[in-house]
């Protein structure tokens, strides 16, 4: 058998490509723990995975507002049923990432990419502070928000959207997180209970696929929202501080 120093070029870099790409085993150190140990990571790994799935849903709220009619039926709190998408969205968001960090406490790393639980509170650390400065919007504390003033009725969707594509990536966490489950359920199970649904290549492509829409579709669309929002601020203030028809003329031709 061939090396894969010998391989032709395309041949080795397609085999480099699926070594990098191929799902991460659990350490030997990991595996040798108690059975009862491995099966409570892997209970909190699999309630992690469908605490995003949540997200994932409450995002796809955002981009689609007929799921809300949908994902109500499932009865919601009576002051749950009163707030935005967005607000959902956010309160979901706060829900799995704190599961996350209690998953990681516990000593669990919930996502089968992640080698170190560090990787994951580096990325949950600015949500949380990203969330925390939209609270004045979601509070309506008009004093300190200078968005809450702007009644163009477009407002809510396009800042639906830009959470709503920001976080579609909570169904690649979602596939990790089951992946992870599904490691550690196997770790502490013999040979025929064990399962691969997650980490199946099918899966393992879905997700790489889901990456590259994170990494480049996703974001576009919500720059898109983001400028077209700008737009409606700068409308605003052209309104209030020039008061000028021209002004407005050229600004929307400019928009154009």
């Amino acid at each position: 058998m061939l090396s894969v120093e010998r391989l032709a070029p395309s041949k080795l870099v397609m085999s480099r490509l699926t070594s990098s790409i191929s799902l991460p085993a659990l350490s030997s150190k990991e595996t040798s723990k108690p059975r009862s140990t491995l099966l409570g990571k892997c209970i909190l790994c699999f309630i992690a995975a469908w605490l995003h799935m949540h997200v994932f849903l409450r995002a796809l709220e955002c981009l689609t507002p007929w799921l809300a009619n949908v994902l109500e039926k499932f009865g919601m709190p009576v002051w749950y049923e009163t707030m935005t998408s967005v607000s959902k969205l956010e309160i979901a968001v706060s829900i799995a990432y704190s599961w996350d960090m209690i998953c990681i406490a516990f000593g669990a790393v919930p996502y089968s990419r992640a080698r170190r639980g560090g990787e994951i509170i580096g990325h949950h650390v600015p949500i949380f502070i990203f969330l925390s400065i939209g609270l004045p919007y979601d509070l309506s504390w008009t004093k300190i928000e200078p968005a809450l003033v702007i009644t163009a009725p477009k407002k809510a969707k396009l800042f639906a959207l830009i959470n709503g594509w920001g976080f579609m990536s909570s169904f690649n966490e979602f596939i990790m997180c089951s992946q992870q489950a599904e490691n550690y359920w196997n770790a502490c199970v013999s040979h025929p209970f064990q399962i691969k649904i997650a980490g199946s290549t099918l899966s393992q492509f879905i997700e790489l696929v889901f990456k590259l829409c994170i990494f480049s579709i996703f974001p576009a669309f919500s720059v898109i929202a983001c400028l077209r929002y700008d737009t409606l601020a700068w409308a605003h203030a052209a309104t209030t501080t020039f008061g000028s028809r021209l002004f407005i003329t050229l600004f929307h031709m400019l928009r154009s």
